[in-house]
């Protein structure tokens, strides 16, 4: 491959928020998920192996480099590629995608969940599989809808829990947002665990929490309607940058005394223009509102916000994605989200 990236995405054959993969039609089952992601591959673990010259255990010198092993660390290793993942201890307890496939299934209560988009990122460090549940929400009878998720993510390099969480997809702009309510500890997640652990036994505890799915997206529903509500001026919308630690002034050069954009200040301006002319925010009843100025936010995060770009995630696209699923972008649209909700209250 190309990149690091592969993934897949089902649906209104529209090109995805990470802007990469394959596009198909149709939601897809298990089985066609983890074939159309490329994620028909395992991961075994290895001695950490190293060589040295040095002494003998007699204190004689030895006349060759020895190969030896390092005491309860081991290399991930995809049995495909033979790629090196990460380095993780005896403990760690390898999490396969066909189980992560196979817990989703389980905790839904189907033979098949429908998975709209799966995959890796940094040559299958980390994979994720998206699952679609039934239903929508809308945002104060607009044509703003939004449809529920529920996500599961891991890491083959020792860097990720096993985590399951609720989110959601904006319909008019792809936009992503992790479910933002206290019962589901205001990051949506209905649990997350360790690879030490027996994974199987956690299946009950997420159906149990699955159960009250409903609840906690009429609670959500209920959020971003009253966001919805409240009527953003120029002054609140200056406050709401500043609540997310962007420059909301230019800064004066000491030295040339000129106006100087910071990069920060720059970002609060992007953001601020997507409040006003972003996907969707135009739409009656969104327009110059709370709820568009946090759209204005996520809509910046997955679709124009640069990330840094690492030997992992060496494309723009897979690190902004890395980004919004694992990283410092999902961060922000958490605290804004949190900020939001303060301005409701």
């Amino acid at each position: 491959m190309a990149t690091n990236l592969d993934t897949m995405f089902s649906g209104n054959m529209e090109t995805p928020w990470h802007k990469q993969g394959k596009l198909v039609e149709g939601n897809l089952t298990s089985a066609e998920a983890i074939q159309a992601a490329g994620l028909d591959w395992k991961v075994v673990k290895k001695p950490v192996l190293y060589n040295f010259k040095g002494q003998k255990m007699d204190g004689q010198p030895s006349p060759k480099k020895e190969l030896l092993t390092m005491a309860n660390q081991f290399v991930t290793v995809r049995e495909d590629t033979g790629a090196g993942l990460g380095i993780v201890g005896g403990g760690y307890k390898l999490f396969q995608n066909s189980e992560c496939f196979n817990f989703m299934d389980a905790v839904m209560q189907t033979k098949e969940a429908v998975y709209e988009t799966a995959g890796s990122l940094g040559g299958g460090r980390r994979v994720w599989m998206l699952a679609k549940i039934d239903g929508e929400i809308r945002v104060n009878s607009t044509d703003d809808i939004i449809y529920k998720y529920l996500l599961i993510y891991t890491s083959h390099d020792g860097s990720l829990k096993i985590d399951v969480c609720l989110t959601t997809i904006r319909v008019v702009c792809q936009n992503t947002a992790n479910l933002a309510v206290q019962e589901a500890k205001r990051a949506g997640n209905l649990f997350a665990m360790r690879h030490t652990k027996n994974v199987g036994m956690k299946v009950a505890e997420a159906r149990e929490k699955l159960r009250l799915v409903n609840t906690w997206y009429a609670d959500f529903n209920d959020q971003i309607n009253a966001m919805a509500d409240v009527k953003m001026n120029a002054s609140k919308m200056k406050a709401y940058i500043a609540s997310l630690g962007f420059d909301t002034e230019v800064k004066i050069d000491e030295e040339t005394d000129k106006e100087v954009e910071t990069r920060s200040y720059k970002q609060g301006q992007e953001i601020t223009e997507l409040f006003a002319s972003g996907k969707g925010n135009k739409m009656t009843g969104v327009k110059g509102s709370l709820w568009a100025a946090f759209n204005g936010v996520t809509e910046y995060v997955d679709w124009n916000r640069t990330t840094r770009k690492t030997d992992d995630y060496p494309t723009d696209d897979e690190a902004r994605l890395n980004s919004q699923w694992f990283g410092s972008g999902r961060t922000l649209k958490e605290k804004a989200f949190n900020e939001a909700l303060k301005l409701v209250a």
